[in-house]
């Protein structure tokens, strides 16, 4: 029984890391790519 909990619990932390990096690197991935969008492109001059 013991070995059975110990399973579960070892699942359940592989699966909560595993979702905390997949975040982790979405979030990196899209703050990459909206960093290249906002900073490209032309640069506009203000009128004087």
């Amino acid at each position: 029984m013991k070995a059975k909990i110990n399973f579960y619990f070892a699942s359940l932390l592989i699966t909560v890391a595993g979702a905390g990096a997949a975040l982790i690197i979405i979030h990196v991935a899209t703050a990459s790519a909206y960093a290249i969008v906002y900073t490209g492109g032309t640069r506009y001059v203000p009128l004087p």
